[in-house]
């Protein structure tokens, strides 16, 4: 059974989160959110869009692969260590130490997992 389904998506340059939803809309489907995240229901399945620029791509797929405490460890793991973990990436102060996937793991001594193998 699948709990819901989560899609990060690149924008074009120049191209808005707005642009995004109005596309959704225009094929019928009723979205809600924000900047970040659109969220809609297909045949009773939450289905969330993350949407970023390339520049924060691999820091998005972070946060957006879940499962969500698996996420929320991590965070909790950086302020820990006086970092903060986000979509835009692993940063300490104004020092930005990894903008993606992998780079967030090699930042905290750990081995890359496929999304499939977090939290297990």
């Amino acid at each position: 059974m699948v709990g819901d389904i989560d899609i990060v998506a690149q924008l074009k340059p120049g191209q808005s989160s707005l642009a995004v939803m109005n596309h959704l809309r225009g094929l019928g489907v009723d979205p809600w959110g924000g900047y970040l995240q659109l969220n809609f229901i297909v045949r009773e399945t939450k289905v969330n869009i993350f949407v970023c620029t390339s520049k924060h791509m691999g820091a998005m797929m972070k946060f957006a692969t879940g499962p969500g405490g698996y996420n929320i460890g991590y965070r909790t793991k950086a302020k820990s260590m006086g970092m903060i973990l986000s979509q835009y990436g692993l940063k300490k102060g104004n020092n930005l130490i990894a903008d993606t996937e992998r780079g967030i793991y090699q930042a905290f001594g750990k081995p890359w997992k496929h999304p499939s193998q977090r939290g297990r």
